[in-house]
């Protein structure tokens, strides 16, 4: 694939931050004509993992548009790509590889000359196979996508309903104990009983998140 010029694009994201509560970041990915680097440009900083997911999302973007992957096996023959992460909030350090399923929607956005929904966010681990794999958090980057007016949140295959762990302080004689007692909330059921409109959707394979995203 050959550009005589560079062009980019961006999409929103929604992370976990230490406090653990929801916040909505800004990813934006510029392809330009290069030797088949791949970049990421942050503020906050990012960790391996999220650097790893990058070099997968191009690699299943490239299969995904059958374009020509690098000699050394990384990257898009003949061109960059740089990934930035930009965010309002007071985070200091993105972790984890959720970001990766919108890193290969971005990356197959702007390589083929598609505009993102901005309505729509997702969050998903991207597999090499382009499948999308399971990712924490989902309540707090749900109220994050609903607070950023978001429609539609798109989850890896089997998270829209989630477990999560309460403290229950429990009594034994002179002692007290502390259980993690599990709870199944079903995310549209609380999106609902919150009042949102935000709706929830399971998405398995980069091709159904494409489908959904892009126009």
């Amino acid at each position: 694939m050959a550009l005589e010029n560079s062009k980019s694009a961006s999409i929103d994201i929604v992370a976990v931050s230490s406090s653990e509560t929801g916040a909505l970041l800004n990813l934006n990915v510029e392809v330009r004509p290069g030797s088949g680097e791949i970049y990421v440009n942050t503020a906050p900083l990012v960790e391996a993992d999220f650097q790893y997911a990058q070099w997968i999302a191009v690699k299943v973007a490239a299969e995904y548009l059958q374009l020509p992957i690098d000699d050394d096996g990384v990257g898009i023959k003949g061109l960059d790509i740089i990934f930035s992460v930009s965010s309002n909030e007071p985070i200091q350090l993105v972790g984890g590889p959720s970001a990766g399923a919108a890193m290969t929607v971005l990356t197959i956005a702007v390589l083929d000359n598609k505009q993102v929904k901005n309505n729509i966010v997702i969050t998903g681990e991207i597999n090499e196979d382009g499948s999308i794999g399971k990712v924490g958090g989902l309540v707090a980057k749900l109220e994050a996508a609903e607070a950023g007016g978001k429609d539609l949140f798109l989850v890896p295959p089997g998270q829209s309903k989630v477990t999560v762990y309460s403290q229950v302080a429990q009594k034994v004689g002179p002692f007290t104990r502390i259980l993690l007692v599990p709870t199944v909330i079903d995310l549209n059921q609380y999106a609902e009983n919150m009042g949102w409109r935000i709706k929830v959707q399971e998405v398995a394979t980069i091709q159904e998140a494409v489908a959904l995203m892009l126009e």
